[in-house]
């Protein structure tokens, strides 16, 4: 490499120097075949576009690797809307998350700078009220900006950790829609915490929902038998002590975490933030002022609990096998998760796959659904989509299950992104960093944030003028940091050891060459 990588790690300065990238030709690759992304809409002229301004359709899933999806992984999960979105726009296939957690990594969204730079080092971090975002840069400029679904700006609300004013944080952060819907698939793990929020109107907007339903009960008394009863107590003990890692007595992951949603497919979380998101679309195509929705799924986060229509899709599917690792040379907080567990058995880990596939499938649904209303009103070209998570998911690689670790398979977050001024077909290997969407939307919207920060714009990428972005890429937690560049990948774990990967040689990390080079 051309500089020590480990100067990435301490230079305040990082991404804020804007370097001069290459003029080489991008890797890009075309696709023969027709869709209805390509191209112009055939019913554009019916609908004339009365905003010069690009509207803005963010998609943000919770915790999905950049490797579970159809282009990807053929078979393994079926998005063919995502796939078609892919093929009419461009992907990224090095895009990383800048925190492995969901509260850092959307806040780092939100600003453009690394979570560092705001305090958010963890998942109870909550966006400072004198931070910038993009959100108040489109607001200025006359944009309706909503959300719907989960947001993790702050945590708590809806009978959780108490926020003082939520709504106006939200407004406060640049929303002038916002509309929050529980991030929990289990709302309340109590009948008494239900009687609670009922009576103090706490119950969020899915809680009334399904309390109308009747369906409420049902619900809860699913998410307490994964979260306590079915697991004896592992997956509290691992919440309440911090650890890193979910761990499961002899490896066995408890059948209640990843079995079939209790629900109907159209009364599931993911669907009902769904249909809030058709709503708000449908809310905005009605207006002649430009937009920016972003739609956040609570999925394929964990429990893995699709509904069972989408989960009988995926019975007998063949799965991909984990990873396995010694963990010889790795630091010792790895190590000890194996202390006392065992592996966990390969066909486990299968079914728990085809529960998470089958996850993804259902919010690959919703995105054809959300292109189809888009296409139907002739605002598919004028409006740019942007599909992509806050982090990924270890899904039983090296025994581990969740993020919080600097593993390709927790920090690498699928890109895709289809509208104005993006080359079809184009296949980016950029090192780009999920936050570089941010300083995007604002040059396309022909603005910029009032203060330098890390994320640069994709514009000259997507347009194809240019084929590199970043000389590298940074992920940063509580307990460390990490820095990867075209070649190596180099871990900093506080009072623990350091790792030093060389992804060309070595692309499942498994050998730590810290200590010989």
């Amino acid at each position: 490499m051309d500089r020590p990588i480990t100067f990435l790690l301490g230079s305040a300065e990082y991404a804020r120097d804007r370097q001069e990238r290459s003029d080489d030709e991008g890797d890009r690759t075309g696709d023969e075949g027709g869709s209805w992304l390509d191209g112009p809409s055939a019913d554009r002229q019916n609908h004339p576009v009365t905003s010069s301004l690009p509207n803005f359709l963010l998609i943000v899933t919770d915790q999905q690797r950049a490797d579970w999806v159809g282009y990807e992984r053929p078979g393994v999960v079926d998005t063919p809307h995502l796939d078609a979105l892919a093929a009419g726009g461009a992907r990224f296939a090095r895009a990383y998350c800048t925190a492995p957690v969901c509260g850092p990594s959307r806040i780092s969204l939100a600003t453009g700078n690394l979570a560092r730079r705001s305090g958010a080092i963890n998942n109870w971090s909550r966006l400072p009220l004198t931070a910038s975002t993009y959100y108040q840069r489109l607001r200025a400029l006359g944009y309706r900006v909503g959300f719907t679904g989960k947001i993790d700006l702050f945590r708590g609300g809806f009978g959780r950790q108490p926020i003082d004013d939520p709504l106006a944080r939200l407004h406060a952060a640049g929303f002038t829609d916002p509309r929050p819907i529980e991030s929990a698939k289990t709302p309340a793990w109590s009948d008494a915490a239900i009687e609670r929020q009922r009576a103090s109107g706490e119950l969020g907007p899915y809680s009334r929902y399904l309390d109308g339903l009747g369906l409420l009960e049902a619900l809860c008394e699913h998410g307490r038998r994964w979260a306590s009863g079915a697991v004896e107590g592992e997956l509290s003990r691992w919440m309440e002590s911090g650890e890193r890692w979910a761990l499961w007595k002899d490896g066995i992951v408890p059948p209640a975490f990843y079995d079939d949603s209790v629900l109907p497919t159209e009364h599931c979380l993911d669907s009902f933030v769904g249909r809030s998101a058709v709503a708000m679309l449908e809310e905005y195509l009605g207006r002649d002022t430009p937009w920016h929705l972003q739609v956040n799924f609570p999925s394929p986060h964990t429990p893995f609990h699709p509904p069972r229509e989408y989960g009988e899709r995926y019975r007998t599917r063949r799965m991909p096998p984990a990873i396995v690792d010694d963990l010889a040379g790795k630091p010792s907080w790895q190590q000890r998760r194996f202390d006392g567990e065992g592996w966990t058995p390969a066909e486990e880990v299968a079914r728990v796959r085809r529960q998470y596939s089958a996850t993804v499938e259902l919010l690959d649904d919703w995105l054809g659904r959300f292109v189809e209303l888009l296409r139907s009103h002739g605002r598919l070209d004028d409006t740019l989509i942007v599909f992509t998570s806050d982090h990924g998911e270890m899904l039983g690689d090296r025994g581990y299950f969740m993020k919080s670790c600097f593993y390709e398979q927790a920090v690498r977050v699928p890109l895709v992104m289809r509208g104005p001024h993006v080359t079809s077909g184009l296949v980016s290997k950029a090192l780009v960093e999920l936050h570089d969407v941010a300083p995007t939307f604002l040059e396309l919207a022909g603005t910029a944030f009032d203060d330098p920060v890390d994320a640069v714009s994709l514009v000259p990428v997507l347009s194809g003028s240019r084929a590199h972005h970043r000389d590298s890429v940074v992920s940063e937690y509580y307990f460390g940091r990490m820095a990867r560049d075209e070649r190596w990948k180099f871990v900093f774990n506080d009072n623990d050891l350091p790792e030093l990967y060389d992804l060309e040689e070595d692309p499942d990390e498994l050998a730590n060459v810290a200590e010989a080079r």
